[in-house]
């Protein structure tokens, strides 16, 4: 259902961004690795929440890390499966027990198969900010654009109107917040190059119809 309800969304919205003629390329800014005690206030209306697998309970995973949640929720165990076959970041540390991340998941293909286009590993990676947990991207300002480093290329980030778009691809569930990081349940895979196709247009004061990337 939350699979068949982000296509008709994507279907029904076409977001044109007109940016400033000053506009300009803003940095994400790192924010410091969350506690629990201080749980980012999420100002977005999202109403859809990721439906755990049988086996997890929320006290099950309450302090468990960033992957150990990823495999934890129903809509999005196809990019976990590939992230656990391809071990893109096995070099960068003790990911799995404590490297903090941000992670872009996209949800489950209907046909059963999530498919990523262009070389597996660099695709996969591209969905992973190591060493950042941006938290909480609804609170940036509306209509300016962001950008930031993913592990293979860079990633445009904008929020219009109730919106938070990643590439032009929507975030479309409650974010999932584990002990050393954030995931944002996204519509669909993103595409290596698209994010610096998306800045390049913003540094020559270009429109950015997202039509162009789906």
């Amino acid at each position: 259902m939350l699979f068949r309800n982000a296509i008709s969304a994507a279907l029904a919205i076409v977001v044109v961004a007109a940016l400033p003629s000053n506009a300009q390329v803003y940095p994400l800014t790192p924010v410091p690795l969350f506690h629990y005690d201080t749980q980012p206030e999420y100002t977005f209306n999202y109403t859809k929440q990721l439906t755990l697998k049988p086996e997890y309970s929320e006290e099950i995973l309450e302090s468990r890390s960033i992957l150990h949640k990823l495999g934890a929720y129903v809509e999005v165990s196809q990019f976990s499966d590939i992230m656990t076959k391809t071990r893109p970041i096995q070099s960068s540390g003790d990911f799995a027990s404590g490297f903090p991340a941000t992670i872009f998941a996209p949800i489950n293909s209907p046909t059963g198969n999530l498919t990523l286009h262009g070389d597996l590993a660099t695709t996969v990676k591209y969905h992973l900010h190591v060493d950042t947990t941006m938290y909480d991207l609804s609170k940036l300002e509306k209509n300016r654009p962001y950008g930031g480093a993913a592990r293979s290329g860079h990633i445009h980030v904008l929020k219009q109107g109730p919106n938070l778009l990643v590439n032009c691809v929507k975030v479309i569930a409650r974010p999932i917040v584990a002990r050393n990081g954030i995931i944002y349940p996204i519509e669909s895979p993103l595409r290596p190059g698209d994010g610096d196709r998306i800045l390049n247009a913003v540094r020559n004061k270009k429109k950015i119809d997202c039509r162009d990337f789906q």
